[in-house]
């Protein structure tokens, strides 16, 4: 396979800048203290709050160069790609994104849990997000993994709650693939995002109705354009391969349990992956480069040489 990754510098873009700090005004942080006090008791969760402090000095300490940068451009990703699952029905029109505590963020490595409503029951997945530039860290999670399947001990999220509100608690063995986009897409993506609230604003300060109905043509072609973003076939199929390569590596290490996982998650993405044949045959779709895909795929054949189909 042909391995490609982008080596470019870590500095932000004014786009991707703008973008983080737009989205960020619409993250809605979990106080866990609040939600879960009464379940796991303050003292518990105090120490759960003083591990995530220690962490972070630490990582502030360690001064990686361009980690800051790096975790901005992730956080950016894991907004956008929420906010086009929930508006643009990227993962189907069952899925929703549930952004993780800083604490499973850190411990557990889940930026963010989906949750599929199928045949009336939910299924979880846990996404590590990934703004490739080395494949330092693609392979470093993908190991993490693999060591969970050979320790028989998938993720635990500590403090989430479901989409309904209907459970609010730990949620065990959750299946985890890791998600990659270059930084190429992520500076389109936010540029689209970008102009969609720049033309929310216009549209509300417009006075004539045919300004209003330009700036609405242009919004609605926008829209367009990232509701039908190739991407999302790209993710998809990043999440289908890492799941049948999990799967196949847990039966070889005769985690059987773990494998039916990966299984049973990974015949509900196919399900979503079927969706989506009629925007796979659109021009767009068809010449999408899918680096990021390759990537991964180059990655999982080092991390799992016996387990990834070619």
């Amino acid at each position: 396979m042909k391995h490609t990754i982008e080596t470019r510098g870590f500095g932000l873009s004014e786009e991707e800048v703008k973008a983080h700090e737009l989205l960020r005004k619409d993250r809605k942080a979990m106080d866990i203290m609040a939600v879960f006090g009464g379940r796991y008791g303050e003292a518990n969760i105090k120490n759960d709050l003083e591990y995530v402090r220690g962490r972070k000095a630490i990582f502030g300490k360690e001064n990686i160069p361009g980690e800051e940068q790096s975790k901005k451009l992730a956080e950016l990703f894991e907004m956008l790609f929420a906010k086009l699952t929930e508006l643009e029905n990227w993962l189907g029109e069952d899925a929703f994104i549930m952004e993780t505590s800083e604490y499973d963020d850190i411990y557990a490595g889940i930026d963010m849990v989906v949750e599929i409503l199928r045949d009336g029951a939910f299924s979880h997945l846990g996404l590590a997000i990934d703004v490739t530039f080395s494949v330092d860290k693609i392979d470093k999670k993908l190991k993490r993994i693999k060591d969970e399947i050979v320790n028989g001990e998938l993720p635990t999220v500590r403090y989430f709650v479901s989409e309904q509100g209907d459970f609010k608690g730990e949620l065990s063995n959750v299946p985890r693939v890791v998600v990659a986009v270059d930084r190429k897409t992520l500076r389109e993506l936010a540029s689209s995002w970008l102009d969609i609230d720049f033309l929310r604003k216009r549209l509300f300060q417009a006075q004539d109705q045919k300004t209003k109905d330009q700036l609405k043509t242009r919004l609605r072609e926008i829209q367009s354009k990232l509701a039908n973003h190739p991407l999302q076939i790209e993710v998809l199929d990043q999440i289908e391969i890492q799941l049948k390569t999990f799967a196949t590596y847990a039966s070889r290490e005769a985690q059987i349990k773990k494998s039916e996982k990966f299984t049973n998650i990974l015949s509900i993405v196919r399900g979503i992956r079927s969706g989506k044949k009629e925007l796979e045959k659109t021009p767009q779709a068809k010449t999408w480069p899918r680096d990021s895909l390759a990537n991964l795929e180059n990655a999982l054949d080092r991390t799992f040489p016996s387990a990834i189909e070619n």
